[in-house]
């Protein structure tokens, strides 16, 4: 898949679009084909090191985005449901696992 990571902390050109692997889906997270993405100051403090955060580091907070797979332990949301999230790192890729906690139907 494809996503936007930081393997280095500076300015905008340490943004880099490269393929990665794919994350994995715990039994308390979704699986999420994001469609959009929110775009804020706390990704600069990210990409800068103002939030400490270990690199590489796929940037983001805050998406939203169609339930591909759903872990086994998670009943708020399923296959096909549109959802948004925000507080959890990562969302500057094609998809994201998030905790089922954090994620919110959309009418």
């Amino acid at each position: 898949m494809k996503a936007i990571q930081i393997s280095e902390l500076g300015g905008p050109e340490v943004l880099v679009y490269k393929d990665v692997k794919e994350p994995d889906v715990s039994d308390d997270q979704a699986l999420l084909d994001i469609k959009a993405i929110g775009v804020n100051y706390t990704d600069v403090y990210t990409r800068t090191g103002m939030t400490p955060s270990k690199v590489p580091v796929i940037p983001g907070v805050e998406a939203s985005g169609i339930v591909l797979r759903a872990g086994q332990g998670v009943t708020e949301v399923k296959e096909g449901d549109l959802v948004a999230y925000t507080g959890a790192m990562g969302s500057y890729a094609e998809r994201a696992s998030v905790s089922s906690w954090r994620l919110v139907k959309v009418p």
